[in-house]
């Protein structure tokens, strides 16, 4: 299974106090130091790779979730330019029991800290845990510059 999505709408810029205040995202406290960009401070695109360890036993609830919960909640926040979704599908067998792939080009790094801390995103990772097969320790996260 393969999704494409693109975001198709205009994103109106967002001001200092849209930015949702890092504390709400709960998982946030398991990582660095959130950054506290202001918008004019956006920086270089990003590219958001995210490799996930689905659990076999769900595929309608993980088609559901990269079908249906993933583009509502990347449609709703700005800075979106793009996002991909698919299961794994090749011959090779490199993946290392990873089977499922995201990809979200945000247009700036303040986008992607936006998207970090944003409640919707701490609801998707909520949806998403229990459809992982071993938890958090199922996802592989990158991020580059583009």
């Amino acid at each position: 299974l393969r999704f494409r999505h693109q975001a198709r709408r205009t994103v109106a810029p967002v001001r200092v106090m849209d930015h949702p205040r890092p504390a709400s995202a709960s998982f946030l406290t398991q990582m660095g130091p959130f950054p506290n960009r202001r918008p004019e401070e956006g920086g270089p695109k990003v590219k958001h790779l995210v490799l996930f360890q689905m659990a076999n036993d769900k595929p309608i609830q993980v088609e559901q979730f990269f079908k249906v919960h993933f583009p509502r909640v990347l449609n709703a926040l700005p800075g979106v330019e793009s996002y991909h979704s698919g299961a794994y599908s090749s011959f090779e067998g490199f993946n290392k029991g990873y089977n499922w792939a995201a990809e979200v080009v945000f247009k700036d790094q303040y986008s992607r800290d936006f998207y970090v801390a944003h409640e919707e995103h701490e609801k998707l990772v909520q949806l998403l845990e229990p459809l992982l097969e071993s938890g958090f320790d199922s996802i592989v996260a990158f991020d580059m510059l583009i």
